[in-house]
């Protein structure tokens, strides 16, 4: 082999690497444009999961808000001598505790609105079932 067959050779094997070599930088560059809009899509769902997260949360407080309510309602009624059925009183003990169980777990929650009249609500009902005068 001549020199020239040598320089040739090693000119031709090194545009051979170097095709080889922009060619892997090119799959690179592109798996790497793939990957930034994988993360992409990702940053979305993670802002679309927080933004669910946080409507459940406020839909959540809500419903506890209008638990609160109906209790307050509740116990309105039965200072003003509202007769209630024994059922009416087991769907507002059913209420309490769903409202008790969110106070206790969300301690930032406001609950002092309705401490007394769920304790007064408890009392008349225990005095209902010892007298069993229920509507």
């Amino acid at each position: 082999m001549t020199i020239s067959q040598i320089i040739l050779a090693i000119l031709a094997s090194s545009g051979f690497f170097s095709l080889l070599a922009l060619f892997v930088q090119r799959f690179w560059a592109k798996k790497d444009r793939k990957s930034t809009g994988n993360d992409a899509v990702i940053v979305r769902l993670d802002r679309i999961e927080t933004t669910l997260e946080n409507h459940i949360n406020e839909d959540r407080e809500q419903d506890i808000r209008q638990a609160r309510r109906d209790i307050l309602r509740f116990n309105d009624e039965v200072r003003r001598g509202t007769p209630h059925t024994e059922e009416s009183f087991d769907d507002i003990l059913d209420c309490i505790d769903t409202y008790d169980r969110y106070c206790s777990s969300h301690p930032d929650f406001a609950n002092s609105k309705a401490v007394m009249a769920v304790d007064n609500i408890k009392r008349v009902y225990q005095e209902r079932l010892v007298k069993n005068d229920f509507l």
